[in-house]
């Protein structure tokens, strides 16, 4: 990597940082890493989707665009049609599709894919388990190719959220525990 493209992923490491640590409900970290995320790497729209592999499916959690922001938890979950998505959790790496060509950065290889723009997506783990996925996406192509610091970018985003989805299911764990402890000796105390 050239001296500049190491500054400017500086930058962005910074900026992630930034607004992960402005913000203190889940809601907001995860909308300011993907409007940054939606900026930096120019793309028209993000999402994060739960994905189940078993029923091959996708849930939109969260989705932002250039207009709006969406958190969509409950939503309906939708049959993946193609394999794109669960090539991500095939291959536990991002997947890069420039200009309908599924990209392999390592190899130079592709893919021909039909009808489809430009995509960029991650993985995200909670608690050593495949959970969904973050992606970011164009209609168009866009006017440059994703680089390896792009690719890092979408990687570390992808294991932020899962560090803060991790923390909020523990939170609420060790809520549902206390309140279960409670109920507990308050029956003991009504039996005594």
């Amino acid at each position: 990597r050239n001296e500049q493209e190491i500054l400017s992923q500086s930058d962005r490491i910074r900026a992630l940082h930034e607004v992960c640590s402005e913000h203190t409900s889940l809601r907001d970290q995860i909308n300011g890493i993907l409007q940054l995320g939606r900026q930096e790497l120019d793309m028209e729209s993000a999402e994060i989707c739960r994905i189940n592999s078993t029923n091959k499916t996708y849930t939109p959690l969260y989705r932002v665009s250039r207009d709006v922001t969406e958190m969509l938890l409950g939503a309906e979950a939708y049959p993946i049609e193609d394999n794109i998505i669960l090539q991500v959790l095939d291959n536990d790496k991002p997947l890069i599709i420039e200009h309908g060509v599924r990209i392999d950065l390592k190899e130079g290889s592709g893919e021909k894919l039909n009808n489809i723009g430009t995509r960029i997506a991650a993985p995200i783990w909670l608690h050593g388990n495949f959970f969904g996925i973050i992606y970011f996406s164009n209609k168009k192509h866009r006017k440059t190719i994703f680089t390896e610091s792009d690719k890092d970018l979408i990687k570390l985003m992808g294991r932020w959220i899962s560090i803060n989805l991790e923390e909020q299911l523990s939170r609420q764990e060790l809520e549902i525990a206390k309140d279960n402890a409670e109920k507990a000796n308050r029956a003991k105390s009504e039996f005594l």
